[in-house]
């Protein structure tokens, strides 16, 4: 069963009334219905339930907290959509990432199955390729309107879309400004910092640890190597930069790796770290829980080489149960999430995500916050083929990610685990 079950409900209101509602998402709302003529024409009118499942991050136990973040930021979307459609009724279900391929699975073959499904790029590709979604059907003008680099994430290579680009989110550094007053500009700054008691938490999870790899210069080689070829001379070295760094860093007394992010947040809002990786989307709880003491910035470069955060896709797929009228609906809902309004009304008003339509520009000077989460973005755009090529289900990732602990944790040195890398990535799925 899912963890999480709610009804999103709002009056039907009239095809052609128009209705106001105070703030920028119902202003931007009313504008785009406004700019719409025939606002249901075509589509069923009697009443249509369209059921939503929503994956969470990781492991994360759903609390009441998170599953109030993310019932209230997709009822945003489905709100303006109502408008257009009030006929349409929306359930949503909550199920941690890591089962819910096992849940859609179960239901599918119940014929329960979800409508649409909102997960991350990489569990879109898995669901697509275990025969659990149906491939996303998108214009000329649609696929235009969306990054290139984003589209690449949710592509097969028979040049199918797994899912739509729904958001993105951004990988960050997050700290208590009492003990870290200015962020580190670079890693060399990060580990001086961690040696006068500052106390850095990372993730050895291999997508949490890949910003520092573009930090230390090793992303061409990682990327040289998933894509068949050998990384010469130079890139190899800057593997083995950012390996010994890993070493190095791990034996600070006041750095201290853990196995996921989840763990890093819960250590930062009870102050057993002051500095740490995360994610934005959790940008709203470490602030409730720090004030004015919540501190946030992009992840620290190298002297010579940017940092690579991977900064996590969020989508939506079509699952495989619907009747001819929810798949009509389900499509159109994700078409309408894809409209320019409707992206920058749903970046603005939560300032934990960034819009997907290329089309659209975004006031960076009104927020620091939003400035830094454009700033990420750029930050991540290096490693956009990496990802494309190396996804959360490539068990690969595994493999790297026992290559990483054995190495911060001294089992093997710095060259052993280049030459396992390199063999690790040169292999085929």
């Amino acid at each position: 069963m899912p963890v999480s079950a709610v009804r999103l409900r709002q009056r039907p209101v009239a095809c052609g009334t128009r209705r106001w509602r105070r703030g920028l998402g119902g202003l931007l709302a009313s504008v785009a219905l406004l700019g719409l003529s025939g606002c249901t024409q075509g589509f069923p009118q009697r009443p249509l339930v369209l059921y939503v499942a929503v994956s969470t991050p990781g492991e994360e136990p759903i609390t009441r907290e998170l599953s109030y973040t993310f019932q209230s930021r997709f009822q945003q979307l489905v709100q303006g959509f109502r408008r257009l459609h009030p006929n349409v009724r929306v359930q949503v279900s909550l199920y941690p990432e890591e089962q819910l391929q096992r849940q859609i699975r179960r239901r599918t073959r119940s014929g329960l199955g979800p409508d649409l499904i909102v997960t991350s790029a990489n569990l879109s590709s898995a669901l697509l390729a275990a025969g659990l979604t149906q491939p996303m059907p998108l214009d000329r003008a649609e696929t235009e309107a969306i990054d290139r680099s984003l589209l690449r994430r949710v592509a097969t290579p028979e040049g199918r879309l797994a899912a739509l680009p729904l958001v993105l989110n951004a990988q960050l550094a997050c700290f208590d400004r009492r003990r870290v007053p200015q962020p580190p500009a670079d890693v060399r700054q990060l580990l001086q910092l961690s040696s006068e008691g500052v106390r850095v938490g990372m993730a050895l999870q291999l997508r949490s640890l890949v910003w520092t790899a573009g930090s230390l210069g090793a992303v061409p080689a990682l990327q040289a190597a998933a894509q068949g070829r050998a990384p010469d001379a130079a890139q190899r070295q800057g593997l083995l930069n950012w390996l010994r760094w890993l070493q190095s860093a791990n034996v600070q007394k006041d750095v201290t790796f853990m196995e996921e992010e989840a763990t890093l947040r819960e250590g930062l809002r009870r102050g057993r770290f002051d500095w740490i990786s995360c994610g934005s989307s959790n940008l709203p709880v470490l602030q409730r829980a720090l004030g004015d003491n919540f501190g946030v910035s992009t992840l620290p470069d190298g002297e010579t080489s940017r940092a690579t955060p991977v900064n996590p896709l969020r989508v939506l797929a079509l699952g495989r149960n619907s009747s001819g009228e929810q798949r009509q609906m389900a499509i159109a809902l994700s078409r309408y999430s894809l409209r320019p309004l409707v992206q920058r009304s749903f970046t603005l008003e939560n300032l934990v995500f960034l819009p997907v339509n290329r089309r659209l520009s975004l006031p960076v000077q009104s927020s620091r916050q939003l400035a830094t989460l454009v700033a990420a973005r750029r930050q991540g755009e290096a490693v956009g083929d990496l990802l494309a090529r190396l996804h959360s289900a490539d068990p690969r990732v595994v493999q790297l990610e026992q290559v990483i602990v054995a190495l911060v944790f001294g089992v093997i040195e710095p060259e052993q685990a280049l030459q396992d890398s390199l063999r690790i990535l040169g292999g085929r799925r």
